[in-house]
């Protein structure tokens, strides 16, 4: 995954690392559409399964975040998402949507 974005992401607020994960699922939900169209049979419920898993792991992340509660260090979440987007084969589709939520956040 990308390490400058990953280094990046380390070094917001809290706050901001919120509303950059929920830029990443909001980007993800466009790439579901794609999948819905380019792709059929177990190509497609293997996506649409991945893309289902990341949006839990990231409204999880921005949950626990937003509560101060116990959750993955920002190493391990980062990893997290890119086994799962590697299992699932959607790993351009998180790479893009992480490169989008960046440019859109502005900062």
């Amino acid at each position: 995954m990308n390490g400058e974005i990953k280094s990046w992401y380390s070094g917001l607020s809290e706050g901001k690392k919120q509303i950059f994960l929920a830029f990443v699922s909001h980007s993800l939900t466009v790439h579901g559409r794609t999948v819905r169209l380019d792709l059929a049979g177990e190509k497609q419920i293997a996506a649409f399964e991945g893309l289902n898993e990341l949006h839990h792991q990231l409204s999880s992340q921005i949950a626990a975040i937003g509560l101060s509660r116990e959750r993955y260090p920002d190493d391990v979440f980062w990893n997290v998402l890119d086994e799962k987007a590697g299992h699932y084969d959607i790993s351009l589709a998180l790479a893009d949507s992480l490169k989008y939520a960046k440019s859109t956040s502005g900062w």
